[in-house]
């Protein structure tokens, strides 16, 4: 698996908000480990999911998942399109989606770097125990 970004404001008449740094997409390997430890075709090869969004934030770059807004007229909910696969253990499904935002993060920071675009340190902030963060 790997991540590629583009600069979302290198596309001519679109308006970007200041706050996003870069659109991400992960492309998928052409092959995995099948039955018996042989490499088999991927079912996702040749295939990327789209749509996830490296954003500025006060402490650092963050990544927004690809979701798809729906609702009735008095409210917005969001279906994501990156889950859990087991919904019922909420710790293991927080740490599996917190692996995969800080390794997007990880990859835009090395590519940020390579493309001279690293965003400048964020500021350091308090905690209300006096401790920085």
């Amino acid at each position: 698996m790997r991540v590629e970004f583009t600069n979302p404001r290198g596309r001519g008449g679109t308006v970007v908000p200041e706050a996003v740094l870069a659109e991400a997409e992960v492309y998928f390997d052409a092959m995995t480990v099948g039955a018996g430890g042989h490499a088999v075709p991927s079912p996702f090869s040749s295939l990327k999911l789209v749509g996830f969004v490296v954003r500025r934030g006060e402490r650092g770059p963050y990544v927004t998942f690809p979701a798809r807004a729906y609702g009735t007229t008095h409210e917005r909910q969001y279906f994501d399109y990156v889950r859990a696969a087991d919904p019922k253990d909420s710790a293991a499904a927080s740490a599996a989606l917190w692996r995969l935002k800080e390794w997007i993060v990880g990859e835009y920071r090395r590519w940020a770097a390579d493309h001279g675009t690293q965003e400048p340190e964020p500021p350091k902030g308090v905690t209300p125990d006096g401790e920085e963060f």
